[in-house]
């Protein structure tokens, strides 16, 4: 197929379809590049429902995530009229993990969305929009990450309520803030005992208390239960302190 430079206009829809079967025949690998011409293009929706083709590899499927932050504006425009008509909670949780990570023209509405959806059945939404709230969030969304971090009875819910903590002191270091995740996380310690959440507590602690912990990020990455017990044990005399 003839490669025409997207700023002359980029491939026709037709010849968007054709290069991708090339890519599913194995006729070609160029499969990053055709995700960052499609998101250069005006072929929003073509681009939109690519997103979830479970036919396309997950490689292919990741990239065209990545790029579709190049419709800027559209289409983010498009992800939220999506994701204010979606029924599935597989749909929603993807396409409010997509408005999240850009928010660059919807940000209260995808707050809003995330502040709904902490509410879902749906293990995964909710885990999104623990996320999202790290990502976006304020001080009004404290109490929510800690009633999550608390009694979410979903592992990664817990996990991800402690990482939210860290994520809005990495956006501003707040005092309040720093109180109200210090004081969720020595409750937290009390009672959990899934490794993975330990490992999140301990990374979210060690990042706003400036501390080591005594603790490796690479023992904290691997899980590794030896040096995250005696980690824990620090971090719950570090905090005691406080």
């Amino acid at each position: 197929m003839k490669e025409i430079p997207c700023e002359m206009g980029c491939q026709s829809l037709d010849e968007f379809r054709a290069w991708l079967e090339e890519i599913k025949n194995g006729k070609r690998d160029d499969e990053l590049k055709f995700a960052d011409v499609l998101g250069k293009s005006e072929f929003i929706s073509y681009h939109y429902g690519l997103l979830f083709d479970k036919n396309l590899s997950d490689d292919l499927r990741l990239s065209l995530e990545t790029k579709f932050k190049l419709h800027a504006k559209a289409g983010e425009d498009m992800l939220l009229e999506k994701l204010q008509n979606a029924t599935d909670d597989e749909m929603r949780a993807k396409i409010l993990f997509m408005l999240g990570a850009e928010s660059k023209f919807h940000r209260s509405e995808t707050l809003k969305f995330a502040r709904e959806f902490t509410k879902s059945s749906d293990d995964g939404l909710r885990q999104t929009a623990l996320i999202v709230l790290g990502w976006l969030g304020g001080r009004e969304d404290l109490s929510l990450l800690r009633a999550h971090l608390l009694n979410d009875e979903n592992a990664k819910c817990r996990a991800w309520s402690a990482s939210s903590f860290m994520q809005m002191w990495f956006r501003k270091e707040d005092e309040i803030l720093k109180k109200t995740a210090f004081e969720s996380f020595q409750k937290a310690l009390e009672i959990e005992h899934d490794t993975f959440v330990l490992a999140c507590i301990l990374d979210a602690i060690r990042q706003i208390g400036k501390t080591k912990l005594g603790i490796f990020q690479r023992a904290l990455d691997e899980l590794n239960t030896t040096e995250i017990d005696a980690a824990k044990a620090r971090a719950v005399r570090f905090l005691n302190k406080i």
